[in-house]
């Protein structure tokens, strides 16, 4: 969908080669519960490895999929309060992709939530009415356009295109 309309619009494609993808931890035996906001030290230490990265690449983009990755993603960026993972469902996480699209700024780091289980999962449509916030949302056309809005409006910021 991202790389559809870009081109669509701007005749450019991104340089998927350049993305870096990581689990937010290597071993899943160390995650915390969902409702727990205090994390164990394992945890910590992979929090501070991609706070590292970010300092060191300084991406402008930082995705996230599901809730723990998210709640991951904040606390390496030191975002407050802390919170339990399981505190940030479908519909909360869509409230904070609409804030964090609407005030994108090329010169942090932007964290950006999408849905783990979109399609998996057996609340699929109303995952996507939650986060989405409106009925009959398709999710991924959603979430395409509007990522894609901030890569063709900063398109001469970004040094990411196959031409």
């Amino acid at each position: 969908m991202i790389q559809d309309r870009v081109y669509r619009k701007i005749g450019k494609r991104v340089d998927s080669s350049s993305i870096y993808i990581r689990n937010a931890v290597e071993n899943p035996d160390i995650k915390p519960k969902g409702n727990h906001v205090r994390w164990n030290t394992d945890v910590g230490v992979e929090i501070d490895c991609l706070r590292e990265l970010i300092l060191e690449f300084n991406p402008s983009f930082l995705f996230s999929f599901g809730a723990f990755s998210f709640e991951f993603a904040r606390r390496s960026l030191n975002q407050e309060p802390e919170r339990s993972y399981s505190y940030w469902g479908a519909k909360r996480l869509g409230e904070e992709f609409r804030i964090r699209v609407e005030k994108f700024d090329l010169s942090n780091t932007n964290l950006i939530p999408l849905l783990h289980r979109v399609v998996s999962s057996g609340k699929f449509v109303e995952s996507q009415d939650y986060f989405c916030d409106q009925e009959g949302a398709n999710y991924f056309d959603y979430v395409g356009n509007q990522i894609a809005n901030i890569l063709i409006k900063y398109q001469y910021d970004f040094e990411i295109w196959i031409e």
